[in-house]
Parts: C-alpha cells; structure tokens; sequence
C-alpha cells in the first residue's frame, strides 16, 4: 500500500467474506535537508505513524497516531483522521465513467 509518499507496510484482516477489509498499518515519514541549510548539520526529522484502515465498497475510514521520532520533529503525539470517498463507485453512470475513451462508438482513424 503506497499513499501520499508514505510507504506503508499492511496486514489485512477479512471480514464479511473479504467483502471489506480492516488494514492495520504503520507509516513512517523521514526527511533529510541536503540544500540551503546554511552550515548547519543535517538533522532528520519525521514521525512514525500506526494505525488501521477499514475499506467498504463506498469509502474508506481511516486513524493514525502521529509519534515523532526525535525532539527536532516535536515533543507531542499527534491523530490523522481520514475519509475517503469512490465517487466512480458511488456515482458510476455520471462521474465515474472515464474522460477519455471507453465509449461504446468504434475508434476513429487519423487522416492526415
């Protein structure tokens, strides 16, 4: 699973049939400044983020906690709340039907 540049390692628990599905899942977001830090020594920041994903066929609920990893990334913990809607599930006549191609009428030829 890959979101937002984060990698993400995920264990997926079935429920109803593998119908839905509960990922639990932890994140870890690092970064190194390599330019314009002024003589200063690079320090790494970032934070480590577990938490658990449920994904229905219409949405997808999301919570992390938000852990940073040094004192230069911060002193408290944090909560990431997430929703996510399939509107081309939802909605699959209007807009989840595709912008290019996929109309029922045959390809045309390019002349030049």
């Amino acid at each position: 699973m890959k979101t937002g540049g984060h990698q993400a390692a995920a264990i997926y628990l079935s429920a109803n049939g593998g119908y839905s599905c509960c990922a639990l899942i932890v994140e870890m977001q690092l970064s190194t400044p390599v330019a314009n830090n002024f003589g200063n020594s690079p320090i790494t920041i970032g934070t480590i983020n577990p938490g658990v994903i449920w994904a229905g066929t219409y949405f997808q609920v999301g919570a992390e906690a938000v852990f940073p990893v040094n004192h230069a990334s911060g002193t408290g913990v944090g909560f990431l709340g997430q929703l996510h809607l399939y509107l081309d599930d939802m909605f699959p006549t209007t807009i989840g039907r595709p912008l290019l191609g996929g109309s029922s009428a045959p390809p045309q030829q390019l002349k030049f």
